[in-house]
């Protein structure tokens, strides 16, 4: 199970981006899952950065 330190890393590479995000961490980790499937499969659609949903698939 990955903490919500690691989930948000994990967000942040999957939006491409250096903005601070660390507003998030105030979510729950079952909240932080749940936008971080949301983002996911949008990516998906663009056939996005597929390695970065392993990595954190295999730790889920």
């Amino acid at each position: 199970m990955m903490n919500k330190t690691e989930l948000v890393k994990i967000i942040k590479k999957l939006l491409k981006t250096d903005a601070d995000l660390d507003f998030l961490l105030i979510l729950t980790e079952s909240d932080l899952e749940a936008l971080l499937v949301s983002i996911r499969e949008r990516c998906d659609q663009w056939d996005g950065d597929q390695w970065v949903w392993n990595q954190w698939e295999g730790n889920h």
